[in-house]
């Protein structure tokens, strides 16, 4: 308690005096293109937070662990900021894009996605379609586009797990070439002309709706004809039911299979082909990983036929050959989110009148013609604040004054010779001693008087010690008050003080520390949450540039560290489930076949929204058993 109230002084001079008397400097140069963070940290410094403007918006990039945790956890301050157009969103009330809509959509396909039983009966189906897929892959007679293949087989499996595994596969392949015309204009300038991908992309949204809408129909059909009938994940999303048993319209649940489409191709797809080359750049890893599924194959009991979700779970290295992929290429190149109000990032805790008193304080320090003694300064400020927070803002300015000389001549004696007669310190801080607990005693008879007559007064801290009670139900008497606030005095002030002083000369020295003190943003600034410069930082991951799955082994990043599927109410509800698609495809993969890349090294693009292979990765795949 007294730690937290300490800090909370020293914070509140330090923060400001940095605010207000310009330590904080914003970086110069060039704001309005969007650049590395990587790159932007060799010009201005590690501050971990840039500024930028990106799609004519004015944005903050934020790539430091705690920053990045700040802003995908506060949902006071920041809401989805996402780009999205109403290519996705057309006809989700702007409820469920942020706010307790969301809330609500999220809770509910979380806890429908992340329970094991209806992920464990799609995983047999899952293997088959990745087997059929990979086999028929490798009898291609020339070299396949690895990248698009993936990108088909993900599509395959996530409509397949939706829908059920009843669904025809001509119409999944129709509404695959109608989910990639729409995913084709997301990122386009939104001219709806005929010509211009953004209409290509409106009218292939129309039709893939009205192919969902289809499916769902036949669904609805063949469960009343057959109640017994299989089930896709898109029935358990229908039925589940929040706190208040509402459930989710079919119009929003056709959304939500959109903007998991949309997230679930992109990921599973991508992780797949890039976890695929590591491990084929990488044989000493693609062997280890390979050991593992040999040495859970020869476990499987001979009646078995086919991958379980208690496999899967053994998977150890397999699990962090997948995380060291989501690091290296992390699936979006940033998080969207908006500031709901002006807030602060890097913020000091601010308590009204003791940031007046602070803010005052410095305001007269800054005048004086002569300079200061900038220590006395500070333990004048941390003494004036201490008292008037417990005695009240109702104390007047030149009571504190006298107090606070009555304190430093005692503070003066306490490390003296006691010899208590005149001319000595010790006896003018016995004086001073006597003279500081009547001023008290004098205030505190004010307050009593004060609240007699005004029962809803302000109190200070030392009303709320005068009112505690003890496990005995006994209330201190005043005189033992007035010791424990001179005690307070003497172990806050002089730490409270002192800090500050320590901290403002620290500041003053480091000025890349400096930048990060604080930090404004208005309100509709978009705040970027770049994963990547995270995922590359060495004082987290060592050697950041090599793929190394063994670097999780008894690793567990710190919150904000490690951030592939986002984290607070915005994590990815499919999170788990497209993990679960990676593995079985690996398993699939590194078992039977081998790729060989036609130009390995190969560019990566990075926009518009993550890194993909240039080239999208020709390539041949070898089966070998």
């Amino acid at each position: 308690m007294v730690l937290v109230f300490l800090w909370l002084i020293v914070a509140v001079i330090v923060g400001t005096f940095v605010l207000s008397f310009g330590f904080l400097k914003k970086p110069t140069g060039r704001d309005r293109n969007l650049q590395n963070p990587i790159l932007q940290t060799q010009r201005y410094g590690e501050t971990g937070i840039y500024k930028t403007n990106l799609f004519r918006n004015p944005s903050i990039i934020v790539c430091s662990p705690e920053l990045c945790r700040k802003v995908l956890t506060d949902d006071e301050q920041f809401q989805l900021g996402y780009p999205l157009s109403s290519l996705v969103l057309d006809g989700m009330p702007s409820d469920y894009i942020s706010g307790s809509g969301h809330k609500r959509f999220h809770r509910l396909t979380t806890s429908s996605l992340t329970r094991n039983e209806p992920l464990s009966l799609h995983i047999g189906s899952v293997e088959e379609i990745v087997t059929n897929a990979l086999e028929e892959c490798s009898k291609m007679k020339e070299p396949i586009l690895f990248f698009h293949e993936m990108n088909k087989i993900a599509f395959k499996v996530i409509m397949t797990m939706f829908l059920g595994y009843a669904t025809d596969d001509t119409v999944i392949a129709s509404m695959e070439k109608s989910f990639t015309d729409l995913f084709s204009g997301l990122f386009c300038t939104p001219i709806n002309i005929p010509g211009f991908a953004y209409h290509k992309a409106v009218k292939a949204r129309k039709k893939l709706v009205k192919e969902i809408q289809g499916v769902l129909g036949e669904k609805r059909e063949r469960k009343r004809n057959d109640p017994n009938s299989k089930i896709g994940l898109i029935d358990v999303i229908r039925e589940a039911e929040d706190s208040k048993r509402e459930k989710l319209d079919e119009e929003y649940i056709i959304i939500i299979l959109v903007i998991f489409l949309i997230a679930g191709r992109e990921t599973s797809g991508r992780a797949a082909t890039w976890a695929t080359m590591y491990l084929h750049h990488h044989p000493h890893v693609l062997q280890k990983a390979k050991e593992e599924q040999e040495k859970i194959m020869k476990r499987r009991p001979s009646s078995q036929k086919g991958l379980t979700l208690s496999e899967i779970k053994q998977m150890k290295y397999l699990s962090q050959v997948i995380d060291e992929t989501l690091r290296r290429r992390t699936n979006v190149f940033a998080l969207f989110r908006e500031a709901k109000n002006d807030t602060h990032l890097n913020d000091f805790p601010h308590i009204g009148s003791v940031e007046e008193i602070v803010t005052n304080a410095l305001e007269e320090c800054s005048k004086m013609k002569e300079p200061i003694l900038f220590f006395h300064e500070m333990n004048k400020i941390a003494f004036k604040v201490i008292m008037t927070m417990f005695l009240g803002y109702a104390t007047d300015d030149t009571v504190i004054a006298s107090m606070e000389k009555s304190f430093t001549d005692l503070f003066s004696g306490l490390f003296c010779t006691p010899i208590n007669i005149p001319g000595f310190a010790y006896h003018k801080a016995v004086k001073a001693r006597k003279k500081l607990v009547k001023e008290i005693q004098g205030v505190l008879g004010e307050k009593r008087e004060r609240k007699r007559n005004d029962p809803n007064s302000k109190i200070g801290l030392i009303d709320v010690i005068r009112e505690a009670e003890d496990s005995k139900r006994e209330k201190l008497d005043e005189e033992y008050i007035i010791i424990i606030l001179v005690i307070f005095l003497i172990a806050g002030r002089e730490t409270s003080g002192r800090a500050a002083t320590w901290a403002t000369m620290y500041l003053h020295h480091h000025p890349h520390v400096l930048q990060k003190a604080k930090y404004f943003i208005p309100k509709g600034w978009k705040v970027l949450v770049w994963q990547s410069a995270v995922h590359m930082e060495p004082e987290i991951y060592p050697n950041p540039k090599e793929f190394l799955p063994s670097r999780w082994d008894g690793f567990k990043p710190k919150v904000g560290a490690f951030l592939p599927f986002g984290a607070g109410s915005s994590t990815c509800p499919g999170a788990g489930l497209a993990k679960l698609v990676i593995s079985i495809f690996l398993h699939c993969f590194i078992r039977n076949y081998k790729l060989e890349q036609l130009n390995p090294g190969g560019p990566v693009n990075y926009l518009p929204c993550s890194p993909d292979p240039a080239d999208n990765c020709p390539a041949g795949i070898i089966k070998i058993r």
